[in-house]
């Protein structure tokens, strides 16, 4: 009994073997953990249970992988995750950092082409998942807290703020008022993303990056509000999209190579300078129509 048990389970590696190296790693991850489900293998087997709990990773990561070079950023981030989850304690400081790199670079992906809500949503599960992780021991403690402040202080705020912005600019077009309720998760996000980028710890390096998305999506809500009109109201929404383009395009520099956002913030720049002026000459009109009404009138009383 003992003897085909063995068997069955040499054939089931060997075949979840096949599947990982044909690159089929739903199926192979399927197949190892049917192997490891017993409970039995850690003591029975030390070597092959490290074993399958690394090609568990591999093909955890792999998913991942597949899905971020596909373009679902959304399936990408929780396998990474996912992966983090289950396999951080017995990985190497260097595989955790850029794990945390590819995951952090497909939310911001994503959130430039996509502010689903329902998408949103799934991110942030994903990342509110892995605040019940416990620090593995090859990261220190100090880049542990950093890493755990981003992901509430940035990723997660940020998360929220487009999921609010999104429901706030349909109800606008929708005749309600524009109330503009993530901003200052915006604000506070932009700020942590500052002092992140000053910390210089490992994983951190695309602080400005995120800031530079920020900054136009803040710039993007009084847009909004802008486009209501020409009340002093949108006049000064307008001027706030400029200000947050501005700060938006001061961040570009810092790359050594041109930052394919630098076309988008000019033609952003532009349009909403067009706007402005537009804005201020329909004021001065209407103001202009109204003073030459109550010369009218006071003619009139004469």
């Amino acid at each position: 009994e003992r003897d085909k048990r063995k068997e069955e389970q040499e054939a089931k590696w060997n075949k979840a073997d096949q599947e990982y190296e044909d690159g089929n790693f739903e199926k192979a991850l399927v197949l190892y953990t049917e192997i490891i489900s017993t409970g039995t293998l850690r003591w029975l087997d030390q070597e092959l249970f490290t074993a399958v709990r690394q090609r568990q990773r591999d093909c955890a990561l792999g998913i991942a992988e597949r899905f971020s070079r596909d373009g679902d950023h959304v399936h990408a981030v929780k396998w990474y995750c996912t992966t983090l989850f289950d396999h951080a304690e017995n990985m190497s400081r260097e595989s955790i950092v850029g794990i945390r790199y590819s995951r952090d670079r497909n939310i911001l992906e994503h959130l430039r082409v996509s502010s689903d809500p329902e998408s949103c949503a799934s991110l942030h599960a994903s990342i509110h998942h892995l605040s019940e992780l416990q620090r593995p021991p090859c990261v220190d403690a100090q880049t542990w807290a950093a890493w755990k402040k981003k992901d509430k202080t940035v990723l997660a705020q940020i998360l929220e703020a487009r999921m609010e912005q999104v429901r706030d600019t349909n109800a606008a077009k929708s005749g309600s008022p524009t109330l503009l309720a993530g901003f200052g998760k915006y604000e506070s996000a932009l700020k942590a993303c500052d002092k992140a980028n000053a910390g210089k710890f490992a994983a951190m390096d695309d602080a400005v990056d995120f800031m530079i998305e920020i900054l136009l999506w803040m710039a993007e809500a009084c847009q909004v509000i802008a486009g209501n009109g020409h009340s002093e109201a949108c006049i000064t929404a307008c001027k706030k999209a400029i200000d947050h383009v501005d700060a938006a395009i001061k961040l570009l520099p810092s790359y050594g190579i041109k930052h394919f956002r630098k076309e988008i913030c000019s033609g952003l720049k532009s349009a909403l300078e067009s706007q402005l002026q537009e804005q201020i000459q329909e004021r001065e009109r209407e103001a202009a129509e109204a003073q030459e009404v109550e010369r009218v009138l006071e003619e009139q009383r004469k």
